[in-house]
């Protein structure tokens, strides 16, 4: 799962197409879910430096950090 989630992220990127909220989501969930929590803090670090406003979705999808 988490390896399909990077390769389209760099689809996306290799097409000129920039994610938006919902995507970022998709993308923070997959990686929340399957215990990646450094990959789901490093979309939401390149969200944030790419421009797209998080929602409150967003932080609803990213782990807790301890």
């Amino acid at each position: 799962m988490t390896e399909q989630a990077g390769k389209f992220y760099e689809e996306l990127q290799l097409m000129g197409l920039e994610p938006n909220v919902f995507t970022y989501n998709a993308l923070i969930r997959g990686y929340s879910v399957s215990g990646n929590s450094n990959d789901a803090y490093a979309i939401y670090k390149q969200m944030m430096v790419g421009g797209c406003s998080p929602n409150r979705g967003t932080f609803a999808q990213l782990p807790n950090q301890s």
